[in-house]
């Protein structure tokens, strides 16, 4: 009865550190993502910016 119960704590305990691993690395690659698209967004104002100073 203990080994059964042992076992299926383990296999949670294994399951809830997948799941962890696969949201952190979620994350990361939107915050990535993130990051990127505000340098380009960066970018986009800055020649903006230089455009409506010639005028």
């Amino acid at each position: 009865m203990t080994t059964t119960l042992f076992v299926i704590a383990g296999i949670l305990l294994v399951a809830v550190i997948a799941r962890q691993l696969v949201f952190i690395y979620s994350r990361t690659l939107l915050l990535r993502k993130d990051a990127a698209i505000t340098r380009v967004r960066i970018r986009e104002e800055k020649e903006y910016l230089f455009i409506k100073g010639l005028y």
